[in-house]
Order: C-alpha cells, then structure tokens, then sequence
C-alpha cells in the first residue's frame, strides 16, 4: 500500500485531493472559531426553553404565529442570524437540535439542504464551509481576500468532483494548489506554516504519492459524492429544489439524478455496503483494524494472510470498481444525452474541426479500454426503455449562428452595478448556458459580489484612478484625512443619459459638485471592464488577442438613438473596434436568458413537451427592474426557437434609486437633514457602510415582516448627539416617529410599514404601467411575466406583482436576476438573430415638399419655389411608421437624395421622429432627432449627384446604405448621427 503511485494512475487528482483535504482541515479550526466569536453564541440571547423550529415556523411565509407566542429572546436571536446574513436569508431548514448550538445556528448559513443531522462542523463539506464564509457577513469580514480563492477552488472541486471526467491536467492541479495556498495565507491557524510547506511539495511534485493515498481518494470522493446525491434528495422535497441544482455546475450526477432515476436507485441499494467499505477503509488506514468486522485469528497465519488480502485487494478494489462502474454508467449516459443533442442541436461544421474533433475521439478511446465491450454495453443501454426527452421544437441552429471569433463578451454598464460575461463560441455550440462571469468583486472587508459598484475615481491630475469598490473605498479613505478634495468621484453616472437632449461634449458633476466630460467616465467604466476581462482571458491562454472577441454593450430599450451613439463613441475611445460591437437591450437580452434557461432546466427535469415553458406561441414579458430605469418588452415565442417582439419597448426612471431616495429621507427626517448632509461629509466611511446596508436591506425586506432592524454605524448615534446635544432615543420618543420607531443598541426596530412605503412610488409606477401594456390587444393571450434585473430581488416587488396579477398571470423569476441581461447579451452576440422581429416605437422620417394642394395643405406651410410654382413644405416623409413589425436586417425602400450644387462632396440630410400613430403630416409636429450624412466619393463639380439610399430600422441601431445613381454607382460614406 506504501508503494509509490505511478504516472499515469490519477497522481494529479490524488495530489489536488490531499491539498483540498489540508484545506478544509484549516477551514475547520477556522469555523469552528468563528462558532464561539459571533453574537448568537452569547448568553444574552441564549434560551434553554424554545425550541429554535419555533422561528422557523414564525418566519415562514406560510405561517405566522402571534406575537404573543414568540420568546423575546429567540427573536432578538433571529433577527441577528437574519442580519448577519448578507442576502438576511438564512436556511432555517438545517438546523436541527439544541446540541452544540453555536453550530447548529451557524448551520443557518449553508445554502444547500441536507445538513439538519450534521452533528458537528468536521462533517461539513467544502461547498457548505465555503458557503458559510460567503454568506455571514462577520465570517467573510475575517476571512477577507481568502474568499476569493475559496471561491475558484470550490469550481475547480466540483468541476473535478461531480463530471465523469476526473482527469486533472498539470495546469488545473497548479491553478488549485495556488489557490489554496492564497487561501491558507488568509486564514489563521496554528498549523499554517506546515500546511504551506506540505503544498509546495505537492507543487514542486516532491511529495510521496502512494497507492495508499489513492484509496483515500477513492473513500474522500465517494464521500463527497454520497453528500451531494443527499443534498439532491433534500432539494427534491424543498419548495425550491432549482436553487440546489443550478449553484452546482451541470455535471453527470445530475443527469443521472434526472434522466435515469434507475442507476440512482441501485446506487442507495448499496450504499450501506459502500458506507461499511468506507469504515473499514478508514480503520485499515489508521492502523485500527474492527476486530468485530473481521477478528483476526493469532494461531491462524494463513486465515490472517487472506484477512489482510480482503483489506487490502478485494474490499479496496470493490470500492474503486464501484466508482468505475459509477463513471461507466455516467458515461453512457452522457453519450445517449449528447447522441440526443446532436441530433436536436447539430453543430456548425467547420473545415478546422476534424483534426479537434478526431482528437477527441482517440482521446476518449484511450480511456475506455476494449471497444467492443464498451460497444455492446452502450447498444444494451440504449435498448433499454428510455425516459420521455421530447422538445417543442428543434432550433435550426446553422442557420444562424453568427459568432466570427473565439469569445463572445458582453459588458453591462448599470446604474448601481455593472459586470461583464463571457462565453467560448467551441463550448457554446456544445452548451448555451457555459457562460462565465466575474462573481468575486471584493469590497476589501470580505464582503464579495457578482457586480461590482459603478463608480470612477479620477486622481487630482484628471488621470483614472480605479473603479468599482477599489474606487469607493479609496475615495472614503481620502475623505476621511480631508485629502480628497480635487479627486473626481463618479457613481450613478448612467441616468445622465437617460435625458432627452444628449450632446458629445455633456459633462456630468461630480460628488464635489465639479463637471467633467461625461465621454470620459463612460469610457473610463467601459475600459476598465474590457480590459479586466482581457486579463482573466490572458492568463487562461497568452496568446490570446483582442481581435479575438466580438463584444455586446448593454443598453435599455428605451434610450434613444444619440444615448445609443454616445455609449458607442465611449466604447471605441475604451479600444473596442466599431465592427467588433454590438448593442443589446437589455430587457430582449433577458428574455433570451431565460427562455433559454427555463428550456434547458425543463428538458433536465424531463417535462412533457407540452409542459415546457416558452414553446411555440407562448407570449411573455419581461420587466427589466435595474438600479435607474425599469425597461419592459414582450415577446412571442416562434417555432424555430425565436423571439418576435409584440410592442415597442416601453418603461421610466422607476427602478431601486427611487426607494433608495426614500430611504435617505427616512433617514435624514431622523437625524435631520444638516446634520445627516455634515456626517455624509465628515465621516464619508460610516455613510458607505451605511449606504451598503440600504442596499442590501433594500433588497432583504419583505412584506410579511413585523419589524425590520436596521443597523446603523454607531459614529452617526454620536455624532448627532455632538452636533444637536440631543440624543436619538429622546428625539424618537418625542417626534413624529414615536410609534413607529425604536433604538435598541445600535440597532432602529422600525415598523415594516414605514419602510414598506418607501417602496411605493416605484412599486405603484411600475403596477400601473404594466397593466396598462396588458390591456393591449396585441398582448391578449400572454401569461408569464418575467422579472429580472438587481431589483427583481426585492420581495416587495416581487409580491406586489403576484397580487397584483394574481390568477391571470404566472410570474416567473430566474435565478441570479441580476445577471440574466449580461448572460443574455452573451447569447445575443453568439445569436442575433434570437430576435427575430421588432416592433417600432416611433415614426421615423425626412421633411420634403410637394405641389401644394389647398384641399389637403395648410396654407402656413406654402411657399414659392424656384420656378414660381405653389408648393407645400415641411411635409413628413414616414421611412417607418410607429407600430410596425421589422426584421433586424429589412431595408426599407430605396430614398434618392439629390445634392443641393453641383460639385457638394457631403449631403446632409434631417432626421425626424414622432411618437404618434399614424404619424403627423407636418416636421413642425414632430422632433428633429439627428442627421442623415452622406459624403461621396469622387464628384462632378458640374453636375448635382443623384443618390440613393437604403435604412434598417429593425435592429438595436439605425443601420444605412448608400450609392449614386446609375449602373455601376459608386460607394457613398454614409451614416446617421444623433448627437447635437
């Protein structure tokens, strides 16, 4: 068993396995610490009477319980569980007993079910010691940057873990180990030195790698395995068993999970005798051997001989041959499911793929030994009865996929948080939703994001500085010595945009009141994203360019066509190529996400094709709920799988600032509003946490709630105090919140329904538009609305909109709301022709004149031409009119221009728009909107051109062809431009 693990025989997953088991060794002692440090295991608010399930039942949206039945002191306990959550949602459904209770509290923290009997933490798994770490705000403070690296080696666990494929290559086992090194420096334990040193050696390949040691593998990976299928039967009875489901990466034990319940029931009829090999594994290992398992026989050599033979040969092999036998049946099964694929999702043949793709092969045949046996394995597998997989319908996918290089980026500027998401056009073809993104934005005190804050820091000199928190936190810094006067600060900068007259040279304030072109904050955000992506790219493959992306910029649907422009021009000043962009709405992007997701979780969970949600002739609407502007489209669902818009985009500046505004003067009412405008200033970091608090709150709230606490940093109690020679608790029992607030610590108890009308303003703008859009005809028959964006996470939204259409509608919300634009717009960009049609918001036109008719003209617009004839001008040409249906790449009909003199080398021409339907016969009724410029490329200087020009109106931008007139007409330069 000592004898040394030859090349060849998994050394690299052995390896990666003892480093992961180092780690959550350290992870362990880590928690464990934590267990005894935070508030809920002091004994102010400990309870030997009640029942924790007693809070369970009071905080479930189900069932309430009246006050007079709740202890105090659990209450108060919930309710810092509840606030030393970072989403204040605890999983109540794991804790279990009275019985080591600081545990059994901080089990509250784990996201996945299954770990209510989980006496102690040494039985927790890596996810749910991660997990804890990303969910308790005071752990991740502790914690700090190791988080982040938590966060990449738990990908790669159950990249490697839960995949048919256990192969490690050299540069995932590096990446690994780096990573729980990086970690390990993070964390304090005693033993920390020793566990660095033992991870070089695994680094350096020094290490002795025994035969021994891939047992352990073995036993630690069917460990793991045997959590994750429990994890997946407690989801199954949960009332949201998807949340389980899509946090792990789709891997081959779901498949089996779902499409052949059959293996997983032979797997639990021998997971007493796997779980019996595993004990006496354990105690074999640990010199320990279970005298009542196999006594040994002291007079008996050659019966002690066969005992240690059975330990080390028979019962070890018959644990390895259980998981070759797992990964052949995983095996089958993922090659039936890709069989099915292909012939539901063909691949784009490209001439350079065989040499790939024959790789592959040989690759897989290497792996799996006799091909005849595998052979007659698979055909028997295949006659077995199948579970139904049927479709609504088949995508003709060739068609049109439209990516032209390696990755596809999309870049979401937001008006609170802004991220990026990539995906491989190789690994897209194979899988839609592989879709990567940055979800470890790092405040600096442990708290990690999926987005990272909008905001631009500018040094005194004009130079840029950073971005996101680095940015925010270096700002309050600043502020908080008096050293930030000059440096420009920049956050919520988008809605600038949303103005209705937006010129090139638009400068925007700053938090010191000062102007800077707003082209340079765009640009700077836009950048620092881009290039933060190039270099998450780069240290996947060095040779990777920037020729080798095709970039989407998300932009609402109901911006017009000069912020559209702008948000272009900041994109090229960033060092994106104008033919390497594109634009996405960002509600239509959401829509592609979730028809795509929902499909693709439908077709897993094997639902019938009539079940499946988005098949042919569905309608649905999506109501993009961001930080600024709520955006909505709705849509049809065609029979090839694409998108065909029903109405124009519509929406306002309804989104989270508003409660936040509220929130502020909530806030400002208490402690009055100089007061609070001098602690903004003075004490600039205690209004950032302040401020993250809102926000999160904001997002935490919900209608069922009593009371809500809410914490505030103890320098604003103070500093009120100095500034009024008042203190808080006299001015709430004497002023008009009275009855509704109350201080206890540093904590405000506030009556829900005053935090609940903060909500309102946002809440009843957007009620009133959507059931406004419903009563359309062209929307009769939609049932789903689909919410998303960062405030779809608010359950205040979320149940005005159930009640409020409640029976008649079913609202549907994705996973992770926040990123379904960004991915979306990844997709878009592979496909952009997943929108298939849309609708025009406004008429779009020139000004021309006509012979003037007195029965049809007014005679304010009749003037003499050159001739002296009577014409009519100012008359509305319509190239498009409002309501109509187009496609992305239909060209209207062919314009002629004629140049005013001859010899002109540009011809400009004025835009119009109108918003009324049908469109009005004068430009005097309408908005000149931007220009049509034509420049021409060689000229007769004695003769006017001739020109004629094409338009597409149906894509995300106003798209223009141009040539002179005659056979052989020559190219003209030709474009629109929006911006005064």
């Amino acid at each position: 068993m000592d004898r040394p693990l030859k090349e060849g025989q998994d050394r690299n997953l052995a390896k990666l396995i003892i480093g992961l088991k180092l780690l959550i060794k350290v992870l362990i002692n880590f928690i464990k610490l934590q267990c005894e440090e935070q508030h809920f295991g002091s004994n102010e608010n400990d309870c030997t009477t009640c029942n924790f399930s007693t809070l369970t039942v009071h905080y479930s949206d189900e069932q309430q319980v009246e006050p007079a039945a709740v202890c105090s002191k659990c209450t108060m306990l919930a309710e810092i569980i509840r606030s030393k959550h970072v989403k204040s949602n605890p999983n109540w459904s794991n804790y279990a007993t009275a019985a080591n209770r600081q545990w059994q509290l901080m089990k509250c923290y784990i996201e996945d079910y299954g770990y209510s009997e989980t006496a102690n933490v040494e039985k927790a798994g890596l996810k749910a010691l991660v997990q804890i770490c990303t969910n308790h705000v005071d752990v991740k403070r502790a914690i700090g940057n190791g988080l982040s690296y938590l966060l990449t080696i738990l990908h790669i666990h159950d990249r490697v873990i839960h995949t048919k494929d256990t192969h490690v290559s050299d540069e995932l086992l590096h990446e690994c180990l780096t990573n729980i090194e990086e970690a390990l420096k993070n964390i304090d334990d005693p033993q920390r030195n020793q566990y660095l040193e033992e991870i070089k050696t695994l680094m350096n390949d020094t290490k002795h790698i025994t035969v021994q040691d891939d047992m352990k593998r073995c036993i630690w990976v069917l460990k793991t395995i045997n959590r994750y299928i429990t994890t997946l039967e407690h989801s199954s009875s949960c009332s949201t068993p998807v949340k389980t489901l899509k946090e792990i990466k789709i891997s081959q034990y779901k498949h089996m999970h779902k499409i052949c319940p059959d293996i997983i029931k032979d797997i639990n009829k021998r997971r007493d005798k796997v779980e019996r090999y595993m004990f006496v594994a354990e105690h074999l290992f640990n010199d320990t051997r279970p005298e009542y398992l196999c006594p040994a026989e002291p007079n008996n050599k050659k019966r002690n001989e066969e005992l240690n033979h059975w330990y080390t040969h028979t019962m070890l092999g018959s644990i390895s041959d259980f998981v070759i036998d797992i990964n052949e049946k995983m095996g089958r099964i993922s090659k039936d499911v890709q069989d099915r694929e292909s012939i539901i999702m063909p691949r784009r043949q490209n001439p350079n793929d065989n040499e790939t793709e024959q790789g592959e092969l040989s690759h897989q045949r290497v792996n799996t030994g006799n091909d005849s046996h595998n052979n007659e394995e698979l055909r028997d597998h295949q006659m077995s009865p199948q579970p139904e997989f049927q479709l609504p319908y088949q995508e003709n996918e060739p068609d049109f996929f439209n990516c032209k290089r390696l990755v596809v980026a999309a870049i979401d500027i937001g008006t609170t948080y802004s991220c990026y998401a990539y995906s491989f056009s190789d690994e897209f073809q194979r899988d839609r939703l592989q879709i990567y993104a940055n979800s470890d934005w790092n405040d600096g005190t442990g708290m990690v994001t999926c987005k990272a804050p909008t905001i631009v820091l500018f040094d005194k000199s004009g130079k840029f500085h950073s971005f996101g928190y680095e940015a925010e936190t270096k700002y309050n810094s600043l502020a908080a010595t008096d050293e930030h006067i000059g440096w420009r600060y920049f956050r919520r900068f988008k809605m600038e945009l949303f103005k209705k007259t937006i010129r090139r040279d638009i400068k925007i304030k700053d938090a010191q009141e000062k102007f800077m072109p707003a082209i340079e904050v765009f640009t700077a955000a836009i950048a620092f994203l881009k290039n933060h992506l190039l270099k998450r790219l780069q240290q996947r493959d060095t040779g990777f360019r920037e020729t080798d992306i095709d970039w989407v910029l998300t932009v609402p649907a109901i911006w017009n066509d000069a912020a559209k422009q702008f948000m272009i021009m900041a994109a090229g000043q960033a060092g994106i190529s104008e033919n390497q962009l594109s634009l996405a709405y960002e509600p239509e992007a959401a829509a592609i996400y979730c028809k795509e997701s929902f499909t693709t979780l439908s077709r897993e969970l094997n639902t019938k094709a009539q079940l499946i949600p988005f098949g042919p002739g569905d309608k649905f609407m999506v109501i993009d709920l961001g930080g600024g502007t709520v955006d909505i489209t709705a849509h049809e669902v065609l029979a090839d799988g694409k998108l065909k818009s029903l109405s124009p985009p519509s929406g306002g500046p309804w989104g989270g600032t508003v409660v936040d505004k509220h929130f502020n003067a909530f806030i400002e009412n208490l402690f009055e509003k100089d007061v609070y405008k001098e602690f903004s200033i003075e004490c600039a970091s205690d209004k950032l946490d302040l401020d993250r608090t809102i926000e999160i709150k904001k997002r935490a709230v919900k209608p069922t709630d009593e009371k809500i606490m809410l914490k505030l940093p103890n320098e604003l109690f103070s500093f009120y105090n100095e500034k009024t020679n008042k203190n808080i608790e006299e001015t709430l029992r004497k002023g008009p919140f009275k009855d509704t607030v109350t201080k206890k610590r540093d904590r405000l108890i506030v009556e829900s329904g005053k935090l609940l009308a903060m909500f309102n303003e946002s809440k009843n703008e957007i009620l009133a538009h959507v059931e406004k859009l419903l009563r359309k005809r062209e929307l009769w028959g939609l049932k789903k609305l689909l919410l998303v964006g960062g405030f779809a996470e608010s359950q205040v939204i979320q149940d005005a909109v159930r009640q409020k259409f409640d029976g008649g509608y079913e609202v549907m919300v994705p996973q992770q709301p926040e990123l379904a634009i960004v991915k979306g717009a990844v997709i878009y960009g592979h496909l952009p022709q997943s929108i298939c049609s849309r609708k025009m918001p406004f008429a779009y036109g020139i000004s021309t004149s006509v012979r003037f008719d007195p029965g049809k003209h007014s005679e304010v617009h009749k003037c003499i031409g050159v001739r002296g004839e009577e014409k009519c001008e100012d008359l509305f040409k319509a190239f498009v009119k409002k309501g109509d249906n187009l496609l992305p790449d239909q060209k209207s009909a062919e314009q002629s221009f004629t140049s005013p003199n001859p010899g002109d080398q540009q011809v400009t021409v004025e835009i119009y728009k109108s918003d009324q339907d049908p469109p009005p016969m004068y430009v005097t009724d309408c908005k000149k909107v931007g220009e049509l410029v034509l420049v021409l490329t060689s000229v007769d200087p004695n003769e006017k051109a001739l020109i004629v020009v094409q338009m597409a109106f149906g894509g995300t931008e106003v798209m223009v062809e141009a040539k002179e007139s005659g056979q052989g007409g020559k190219r003209v330069l030709a474009r629109f431009d929006w911006l005064k």
